[in-house]
């Protein structure tokens, strides 16, 4: 395997990982439409927090400020979209065959399911509307 592409079965879990990730996004981005605090950021800022001494100085209220929902989609994104050219070569024929190998059936399967992940990704992008 060359370094440009990743195992079906490693795309697989990235595109999971990402779909969940995606849905804490979306619960905290409903959150603040209600006028909520959105929990999970807020929870993932207070994890990084605790382990920096140095950012310990910074007042609680700091932390319960908005997060801009756009920034979280633009990552995620990202991520999906790394996901997704990472499984082009894995289903790519001529690819396979100039380094010896087959393209499999988890192969194209990674290779669609990424591609959904990524479509979704940039819809939700699109969508998002920032507070910023």
């Amino acid at each position: 395997m060359c370094n440009d592409e990743i195992e079906a079965g490693m795309a697989a879990d990235l595109v999971r990982r990402i779909r969940e990730a995606r849905a804490v996004v979306q619960a905290d981005e409903q959150a603040q439409r209600r006028g909520c605090a959105p929990a999970h950021t807020r929870r993932v800022a207070l994890a990084l927090f605790a382990g920096a001494p140095a950012l310990a100085v910074f007042p609680a209220a700091a932390l319960a400020l908005p997060v801009d929902p756009i920034f979280s989609a633009i990552e995620l994104h990202k991520a999906a979209e790394v996901v997704f050219s990472a499984t082009l070569n894995g289903q790519d024929e001529a690819y396979a065959e100039q380094h010896g190998r087959e393209v499999t059936q988890a192969n194209l399967d990674a290779f669609e399911a990424a591609g959904a992940e990524e479509e979704a990704a940039i819809e939700a992008l699109l969508e998002t509307v920032p507070l910023t």
